[in-house]
């Protein structure tokens, strides 16, 4: 019978623990489920319940690229923890536009936004939002053109 190294030895357990880890540790990227509202943000506030909020959102400012505006979340039960608003286009990598809300004492939620410019003339935006209401991570996804 052959005997096994020391260094073979070392070696399967190295990659044993690498195999482990790369099961265990693996970062958790999945997005919760989204809700699709049929609500138009740009001409209208928004009510929809949400992670078991009544939420109203609406937008402040003129809404054009490159020009910064507010996003802005009352909830009226003082519930959510945390939000956060990311813009993306579908089939399209517009990179990271992640704004976290600030909350108000007197006017809920706040978010300063800036829509960047797309080069190839595109301007379908999807707003998604996404509270935390109780430890559970809920997002709603609003279509906007600007």
């Amino acid at each position: 019978m052959k005997k096994i190294s020391a260094n073979s030895v070392f070696i399967i357990i190295l990659l044993i623990m690498i195999l482990a880890g790369n099961y265990f540790f693996k970062p958790v990227t999945e997005k919760p489920a989204a809700y699709v509202s049929d609500c138009d943000l740009i001409k209208s506030k928004c009510n929809l319940t949400l992670a078991g909020s009544e939420l109203e959102i609406y937008l402040t400012g003129e809404v054009k690229a490159l020009e910064k505006f507010t996003v802005n979340i009352m909830d009226h039960d003082d519930s959510i923890e945390q939000a956060s608003v990311t813009l993306t286009m579908k089939a399209m990598d517009m990179g990271n536009n992640r704004f976290n809300f600030v909350r108000s004492k007197e006017s809920g939620w706040k978010s300063d936004v800036v829509i960047p410019v797309c080069t190839t003339g595109r301007r379908d935006w999807l707003f998604e939002i996404e509270i935390v209401h109780s430890g559970i991570k809920k997002r709603v996804i609003f279509e906007i053109t600007i």
